[in-house]
């Protein structure tokens, strides 16, 4: 099984669930096959606002493994999928709990949520080409619309212009920056971050070639790390980081 760690890396959404049902969903949209399953949300242990009320809640899980039974319990790993009169999730991968095993499993778990937003932002900023502070002054669609292709995965790329205040890493000269972003709610990119007009923000920006846009090397933040708020502690921990990496 892959580490802890690894699978926060890959997952949004982690809780504490029993499964109550297989083949089975909770949304009338959800394909059901033998990798659906009907699973009760126990505790959340890490989510984005979004989903922080649906403790106590059933929801649809499509599973990465089948080896399952009804009443067993788990730490599920997961990234959203559909959405509607209930919620449907991916599975990353779980951590099966038992009571012999459950409060150590938990809090192993819930430790290494603490540690994962420093240690993955290092990473990020590691990584990174660009790192600036700035606010978005327009947005404009990327692709012609008769360009876009219709598959359900199709990103639907756009671009956002960032008026740059400050340069933490690379182009010191700076004025402005292009961050191009997928607007598709499609599982593949739901949890990239979506710039919005007038937001403020630390931009870590990695340059990447965009199939869909000719191949173009573009400026992107992919990560739900890669867009940070602006004020004064996240700036000050962010130019940490850098001085860090660099």
């Amino acid at each position: 099984m892959a580490r802890v760690d690894q699978l926060l890396r890959d997952s949004a959404f982690v809780f504490v669930g029993t499964v109550e049902r297989l083949s089975a969903a909770t949304l009338s949209v959800a394909p059901v096959s033998g990798r659906t399953a009907i699973v009760r949300v126990e505790e959340i242990l890490r989510a984005p606002d979004s989903l922080l009320d649906h403790a106590g809640r059933e929801i649809t899980v499509e599973l990465k493994d089948a080896r399952i039974k009804p009443r067993q319990s788990a730490i599920f790993f997961t990234n959203g999928w559909l959405y509607g009169e209930s919620l449907a999730v991916v599975e990353v991968g779980r951590q099966p709990i038992s009571r012999a095993n459950e409060e150590r499993l938990i809090t192993q778990t819930t430790d290494a949520i603490a540690a994962l937003p420093r240690d993955e932002l290092r990473r990020r900023i590691d990584a990174a080409d660009l790192v600036v502070v700035g606010r978005v002054s327009a947005l404009r669609a990327a692709q012609a619309p008769s360009a876009l292709p219709g598959g359900e995965h199709d990103p639907r790329w756009w671009e956002a212009v960032v008026d740059v205040e400050a340069v933490e890493k690379g182009t010191a000269e700076l004025t402005t920056v292009s961050v191009f972003f997928p607007t598709s709610l499609d599982v593949a990119w739901f949890h990239v971050p979506k710039p919005q007009p007038g937001q403020e923000g630390i931009w870590i920006l990695s340059s990447q070639p965009v199939a869909e846009l000719e191949g173009r090397e573009v400026y992107t933040a992919l990560h739900p790390l890669d867009v940070q708020p602006k004020d004064l502690g996240a700036w000050q921990h962010v130019r940490t980081l850098v001085k860090e990496v660099t």
